[in-house]
């Protein structure tokens, strides 16, 4: 065949769209419950913690149960959290698809459970991504004359509420034994 190849050009358009986070600070709250209850919402933040034991000794009733811990750089608000538990991550390399010190992007509906805000991905495989490597946030000292005085509210304890999530220390603690998982 000798027919020439035909030609041509078109025009492609690409958008890309921000990812819309929103702070963990403002899905947290300055009371004891989140202003966002079942609102899908999405953050980008640190882990900086992990919970690789699925509840009720790990026979899978509770998948919620397990989980990463988020922290962001924060919103300067003392009276709110800058991190959050990220519920319900089934990978079974959660570890290592995840480890400290990475960032990460979720996307999960906001929950109270236990009087503690959550964003539970509710199993969704796609629900965390990893960006890569971050920094971890310096961890909060907790004053101990500060813990002591605090108020139980109907949600909560008061003093310990703005550090739900985040990374903090105790300058001394007491250790005691027992248990065999993370409910004894």
């Amino acid at each position: 065949d000798d027919t020439p190849p035909e030609t041509g050009s078109c025009t492609l358009t690409i958008t890309v769209a921000a990812f819309d986070a929103t702070p963990i600070g403002a899905l947290q709250g300055s009371g004891f419950a989140t202003p966002f209850p079942n609102q899908t919402r999405s953050i980008e933040g640190v882990v900086i913690g992990h919970d690789d034991e699925i509840g009720q000794s790990t026979s899978g009733v509770f998948p919620e149960d397990r989980g990463l811990f988020v922290q962001d750089a924060g919103d300067g608000d003392d009276a709110t959290s800058d991190g959050i538990y990220v519920a319900e991550i089934l990978d079974p390399q959660m570890l290592e698809h995840f480890p400290l010190g990475t960032t990460v992007r979720v996307t999960g509906v906001v929950r109270e459970k236990f009087n503690q805000t959550i964003l539970d991905t509710n199993g969704n495989a796609t629900a965390v991504q990893a960006r890569g490597p971050g920094v971890l946030p310096s961890a909060v000292t907790l004053d101990p004359a500060l813990a002591k005085a605090q108020t139980d509210g109907a949600g909560g304890r008061s003093y310990y509420e703005r550090f739900e999530g985040s990374r903090v220390r105790i300058d001394q603690g007491t250790a005691n034994s027992g248990g065999t998982n993370k409910f004894h």
